[in-house]
């Protein structure tokens, strides 16, 4: 990443700024085939239904219901003692259905096969298993049909079809967002009214070496006087902070808590 920019203005700062991470990209031509290595976890309830498909119940009926009931993922521990858990992505497929993606950034940029569904056979079940730290929280999106184009920038070209996870009740903006148990507390998630509310302007930075303009975001407290000098915080991917994390908010409630 670079910074091309100082500044003292007496604000918080929210700035987009594009790093030059050149991500792995698939160019041989081939498909993206799901990584073979993912097969090591495996999930008690995609077991479970595996083993009642080959007996020849094939209905699904019953498995979605209750994934319905219970929403997803689907949590489930790894091994007595572990500091990890098995995280199950799952979606519901169509006869047209040819991948299903799991969108975490930045990981799935830089190895989208790693985060590629595969199919129980002869269902129209998808699944994707992780093992993940219990302290995990993380935000994410699902891409049915993804073109799984190369990434540019940073960014994976997903399809037209990237979305929340339908069947998880949890989300911020746009993703979709997972807490497992051990994920420690965020006292200043959550809306208070009557916390004191600051003011988000927009500006633009014209960069010479660059050749382009750049957008920032400055947040000024309620008591903001220009003849003082705050403390600054620099923030990357603005309208991410902005449109999907609750920067806003999150600021009202820590001015408003004295934080």
């Amino acid at each position: 990443m670079e910074i091309l920019m100082k500044t003292t203005m007496p604000a918080v700062v929210v700035a987009v700024l594009i790093g030059r991470t050149v991500f792995a990209q698939n160019t041989d031509g081939n498909p993206v085939k799901p990584s073979a290595w993912r097969d090591k976890y495996t999930s008690q309830r995609i077991e479970a239904l595996r083993k009642d498909v080959a007996t020849g119940h094939v209905s699904t009926v019953a498995f979605w219901e209750d994934v319905s009931k219970q929403g997803t993922p689907l949590i489930e521990p790894s091994h007595e003692g572990d500091s990890h858990q098995l995280v199950t992505f799952v979606w519901r497929g169509t006869p047209n259905t040819h991948n299903v993606l799991v969108v975490s950034d930045p990981f799935t940029w830089v190895r989208p096969q790693d985060y590629l569904m595969k199919r129980v056979r002869n269902t129209d079940v998808w699944y994707l298993v992780l093992r993940l730290p219990r302290r995990a929280r993380f935000a994410y999106r699902l891409s049915p049909n993804d073109p799984l184009d190369a990434p540019s920038l940073g960014h994976l070209n997903l399809g037209r079809g990237v979305q929340q996870d339908p069947l998880n009740p949890h989300r911020s903006g746009s993703q979709s967002v997972v807490e497992l148990p051990g994920a420690p507390l965020q006292p200043w998630i959550g809306f208070n009214p009557a916390a004191p509310h600051g003011e988000i302007l927009g500006h633009t930075i014209a960069s010479a070496v660059l050749g382009n303009v750049r957008d920032i975001w400055v947040y000024s407290p309620t008591d903001y006087r220009p003849d003082v000098l705050y403390p600054l915080v620099v923030l990357f991917d603005g309208p991410a902070q902005l449109e999907s994390m609750g920067l806003q908010q999150n600021l009202w409630v820590a001015f408003g808590s004295g934080s």
